[in-house]
């Protein structure tokens, strides 16, 4: 695999394809084939050893008999030959996600690239002022409705005492509105 020195956060998985092709495991089994997929991920893409310690480690699984049982059902959706747990369906996912990566950050330096050109390009982030309706302080409230939305959108910051003498208490310590 190309790109083993780039972390990539994300692993697409096609979950029709992963259950039609995983449907035979029962769930010890498939925990383990799916573990070693998204550890090797994280490992960026380098596969584990077949007889390694560290994969018996990372899967959290402690009895060898166990892991041997495990390994016998899985073994086959891996390409073992080089006693390593490799997954070329993994290495295409993960050739992928580095084409789309460096796609993805070729456009972004190349947009950067443009707007220090032009600097009369501003950039579209919104202020708060700009998500935030405007009242007029003048401004007469007709109704109900606009004295609600008033309150709302200025509350008047509360005291702690203020809260408590609101709540009524029972016996078991939990709190209610007084009414």
């Amino acid at each position: 695999m190309t790109g083993r020195e780039k972390n990539l956060p994300l692993m697409q998985v096609w979950i029709n394809d992963y259950i039609a092709a995983n449907y035979h495991l029962d769930i010890e089994s498939h925990g383990a084939f799916f573990g070693i997929l998204i550890h090797t991920w994280k490992r960026c893409g380098k596969p584990f050893a077949v007889d390694g310690e560290e994969l018996r480690q990372v899967l959290r699984i402690n009895r060898e008999k166990q892991w041997q049982r495990i390994k016998r059902k899985i073994s086959h959706l891996f390409d073992t030959s080089q006693g390593t747990f490799r997954s070329p369906m993994l290495e295409n996912m993960w050739q992928k996600a580095i084409e789309r990566s460096e796609q993805s950050s070729r456009a972004a330096n190349k947009r950067w690239a443009n707007q220090r050109k032009n600097p009369d390009t501003e950039d579209a982030t919104a202020s708060n002022e700009h998500c935030q309706p405007e009242l007029e302080s003048e401004q007469e409230l007709d109704s109900d409705q606009e004295l609600k939305l008033k309150q709302i959108l200025n509350p008047e910051p509360l005291n702690k005492r203020d809260v408590r003498q609101s709540l009524q208490f029972n016996e078991f310590g939990y709190g209610s509105v007084k009414k």
